[in-house]
């Protein structure tokens, strides 16, 4: 519930004022500048993470060493590494198969945002906040909170599909059919059982954060320079 209210809390204080400025122009309440959205996803980030931060150790009962967040190891960050390919591979491979074989084209909010923005400052702002900013709070939210939380009362094989199924939900796409919106999910909850293996091996918390975080700098970069595939 405090996650859920600190995500509404980031959701509403950057968007207010423009909320009010257009509350009878419905189009424009549908339709938000980017700057707004992207000011949305930030925020509701930043909020989840800080809400975390005091949420997790109250929560496990333990302190955040004990939950991983310590300084990676180069072993750490090799296994980091290669998650990161696996990642590419299987997600970015998986889901190429499946629209491709089932002729459903769908993609992610935060591609089509990506690809509005016009000048460099705003791709850069962008990219920070997916690669960094968006990695740590899934990371909290999915590996450190709901996996460790199921993975205590089952095996790992059971927390890791259970918070990968949420974590590919969560990414539910407003204005795409269910089966699009299936078809975007079975990928990355197969991600997400790849980060859940890096932070079962690692036992470090910022482990799962470099490779989502690579992940998703890979992605970024391919639309930098091929925008043709987000669209």
């Amino acid at each position: 519930m405090a996650m859920l209210v600190a995500w509404l809390i980031g959701n509403v204080a950057p968007s207010i004022q423009w909320v009010f400025a257009h509350m009878t122009d419905r189009y424009a309440l549908l339709h938000p500048p980017a700057g707004v959205v992207l000011s949305v996803l930030g925020f509701s980030d930043l909020a989840v993470i800080v809400c975390l931060v005091f949420l997790l150790p109250w929560a496990a009962h333990t302190t955040l060493a004990a939950l991983g967040f310590r300084a990676p190891a180069s072993r750490t960050i090799g296994i980091a590494l290669i998650g990161a390919v696996a990642m590419v591979v299987l997600t970015n491979g998986l889901a190429s198969l499946l629209q491709t074989a089932l002729h459903v084209k769908v993609s992610e909010q935060a591609v089509t945002l990506f690809l509005s923005m016009k000048t460099p400052a705003g791709k850069a702002l962008f990219a920070f906040l997916g690669i960094v900013v968006a990695a740590v709070a899934e990371e909290m939210a999915f590996r450190v909170l709901i996996f460790n939380a199921i993975r205590k009362y089952s095996r790992f094989w059971i927390a890791a599909t259970a918070s990968s199924i949420l974590f590919g939900l969560v990414h539910y796409q407003p204005g795409a059919s269910l089966f699009q919106n299936l078809i975007l999910a079975l990928p990355l909850a197969v991600g997400g059982v790849i980060l859940c293996a890096v932070y079962a091996k690692t036992e470090n918390a910022y482990a799962p954060m470099i490779t989502h975080g690579l992940f998703n700098a890979v992605s970024f970069v391919a639309l930098l320079f091929a925008p043709q595939l987000g669209k």
